[in-house]
């Protein structure tokens, strides 16, 4: 057996800073027939044999937690599934801290299949999950085989590839600059805590093609990326949720958003079994108008952006585990993550099941429903927010004011 210690930047990605919130990240994948669960089971099985951390478990605290990892031929196995439960019954079931980092069910509906790839995101990020779920169907496509010497990939799960880009001056310049720019966004993290629930539901809203083409228009006019207008409108319905409730609306909006830190380093460096998702905060401010809160958000990518996004915000993991004071700003901000455009044919099973759809949603123990997951795919922007019993009514009040802002953008 061999035991492997996490890096403070997984601990950190599994919470996201709250103890009390588990957190996992889902890829559904509609299928246009039946897959084969056996030969399923046989890719993921030599997935896991290039990269043996997917078939680990997580044992031990929160703070000096590791990987338990057995190398032998008795190995621990990724589990695949088969069940006849709803896709959104097994996206929004978490899994017990000390299980499977990674795991695959195959629902089967009436006339075909729904896989779900859900990972812990103390083993990786969306893009991460992505390459994993690419090389699962490769495999399983091609039936590639590995000889008896066949030596797994040695792995770096760290972020110090990623500071060694810096001198120690710049990074403490960067440092500087982030703490000042998320100063002011803490002062109102209290204005979207709420009691998670016990139980989590899915709620989705779509953005069709005719919606995606004027929002590029837009963008496109004022200098913008479609990043900045889900930015501006999430904030705009955030501000309208905060009117409603009588809530004094402050300055700015306070956002969390996410960056991936891959930008730094080269394909070679990184590895699909390691997070390199920072997330950073920022603070929106609501003009008068969507076009004023555009130009905002678009100052705000301008400063993050001269200031190396990410970099600042991944300040806590540059030492050896994440302080309390950190770790109570990670938790309480309202979330927005949007890994951007999925290749139309990333993942291919072979044409008996191909793929005809694919949505990606995080989910947290009783739901955030403060938190919003973005994907383009095929032209259409999914939009997912998981949300508990109690704050449903809440969440889905966020995602239509949002889908109302962007639906109404008008490009003459």
């Amino acid at each position: 057996m061999t035991k492997v210690f996490a890096s403070s930047l997984d601990l950190f990605q599994l919470y996201l800073g709250d103890p009390k919130q588990a957190f996992q990240i889902c890829l559904a994948v509609a299928l246009a027939g039946r897959i084969d669960a056996e030969r399923l089971r046989d890719a993921v099985a030599r997935t896991a044999a290039e990269f043996p951390i997917l078939s680990g478990r997580f044992v031990g605290g929160r703070e000096l937690g590791y990987f338990l990892l057995s190398l032998g031929p008795n190995r621990a196995q990724v589990p695949v599934i088969v069940t006849d439960q709803t896709p959104d019954s097994v996206m929004t079931t978490l899994h017990p801290e000390n299980d499977a980092l990674l795991r695959i069910t195959i629902c089967r509906g009436k006339d075909s299949d729904t896989l779900i790839f859900s990972v812990a995101h103390l083993l990786t990020d969306f893009r991460g999950l992505m390459k994993i779920a690419e090389q699962i169907g490769d495999q399983y496509r091609m039936q590639k085989l590995f000889g008896e010497n066949f030596s797994p990939k040695k792995i770096d799960r760290t972020l110090a590839m990623v500071f060694e880009k810096f001198s120690e001056n710049e990074l403490a310049k960067i440092f500087a600059t982030e703490e000042e720019r998320t100063r002011e966004t803490f002062l109102y993290k209290k204005y979207f805590s709420v009691t998670p629930d016990a139980n989590a539901i899915l709620l989705r809203a779509d953005a069709g093609p005719e919606t995606l083409a004027r929002m590029k228009i837009f963008a496109k006019n004022f200098g913008a990326t479609i990043h900045d207008l889900l930015v501006a409108a999430y904030a705009e319905a955030l501000r309208d949720h905060l009117c409603r409730s009588g809530t004094k609306i402050p300055k700015k909006i306070p956002l969390c958003s996410t960056v991936d830190l891959r930008r730094y380093i080269s394909e070679e460096e990184e590895t699909p079994a390691a997070n390199y998702t920072i997330p950073y905060w920022s603070g929106v401010v609501c003009g008068e108008n969507f076009s004023a809160t555009v130009l905002s958000a678009v100052q705000l990518s301008k400063h993050l952006k001269e200031n190396f996004i990410g970099i600042g915000a991944a300040k806590p993991f540059t030492t050896a585990k994440i302080s309390p004071e950190d770790a109570e700003k990670f938790a309480g901000i309202p979330f927005l993550t949007n890994p951007g455009v999925v290749p139309e044919n990333f993942l291919n099973f072979g044409d008996s099941v191909a793929v005809t759809d694919m949505e990606f949603c995080s989910v947290a123990e009783g739901g955030m429903p403060f938190s919003i997951t973005v994907l383009t795919y095929r032209n259409v922007l999914h939009f997912c927010i998981t949300a508990g019993d109690a704050t449903a009514e809440i969440a889905e009040r966020i995602l239509l004011r949002m889908m109302e802002i962007l639906e109404s953008i008008e490009t003459e």
